[in-house]
């Protein structure tokens, strides 16, 4: 296992500082796969991160290195070889959030989901090892998403990929798959918008704080019938907010 990571926007590292993320992943594995070309394996596991899967702003480069992962154990797995990858979400105890403390409440409210246990991943592991993994979830293991009927991981509600899953959590609860807009991050109100005016209501619920986090003294009156052009003093905080509004 090896890793990357630089938080940037998609639009701002160039093909080098892209390289440098990807690298790891992409070309360790490579590498890895022939020199082992010889041997007759019993298994080939890769560890990634759910952030291939649900994305994560300022992520970009290691998300993609994530998802080559995904795509070569498939690939490897059409090709009669063994080959297994678990998406970890933040692991509690272990690990780089063991190590930085201060990140790990702003990585869990960005992911959405619960932290999982050393225990969990030994498991997973254990599973993919022993093939159980390529029987039950096609080879690809995506750890801990976790959702409830009004939680922030429920703002993947609208993905195809999730659907089963959602469609459960729903029967179980007997509640609606949509989440409480109060419980969204932004960028997350945006993604589960179902009208031009649910999206505009969001942007005019994030504005004050964006515009208070830049010392903006005027505030944007919250009503979605308005135009978005009226808002006074959206030009303060217009450089601040491009990078999330181009994620979202």
């Amino acid at each position: 296992m090896c890793w990357s990571m630089r938080r940037c926007p998609f639009r701002e590292p160039d093909h080098e500082e892209w390289e440098g993320v990807v690298r790891c992943k992409v070309k360790g594995t490579w590498n890895l796969h022939h020199a082992l070309a010889k041997s007759r394996l019993d298994f080939f596991v890769c560890l990634g991160s759910c952030t291939g899967t649900i994305g994560n702003r300022g992520q970009s480069a290691y998300a993609a290195a994530n998802v080559f992962l995904d795509h070569f154990v498939q690939w490897c797995n059409s090709q009669g070889l063994p080959g297994t990858c678990i998406y970890l979400f933040a692991v509690q105890g272990v690990g780089c959030l063991a190590r930085e403390k201060d990140r790990e409440q702003e990585v869990l409210q960005t992911i959405g989901g619960d932290p999982i246990t050393e225990r969990e991943v030994l498991a997973l592991l254990a599973a993919a090892i022993s093939g159980e993994a390529t029987s039950s979830c096609d080879s690809v293991c995506l750890a801990s998403l976790k959702v409830t009927t009004g939680s922030r991981a429920m703002s993947r509600a609208k993905d195809a990929r999730f659907k089963r899953l959602v469609d459960a959590v729903v029967k179980d609860e007997g509640g609606g798959a949509r989440p409480d807009k109060g419980e969204l991050s932004f960028s997350q109100a945006l993604k589960t918008a179902e009208s031009t005016e649910d999206a505009l209501e969001a942007i005019y619920e994030a504005l004050p704080s964006q515009q208070d986090r830049v010392g903006a003294d005027a505030r944007a009156r919250r009503g979605a019938s308005r135009a978005l052009g009226s808002v006074h003093g959206l030009g303060l905080v217009g450089g601040h907010r491009s990078s999330q509004l181009d994620h979202a």
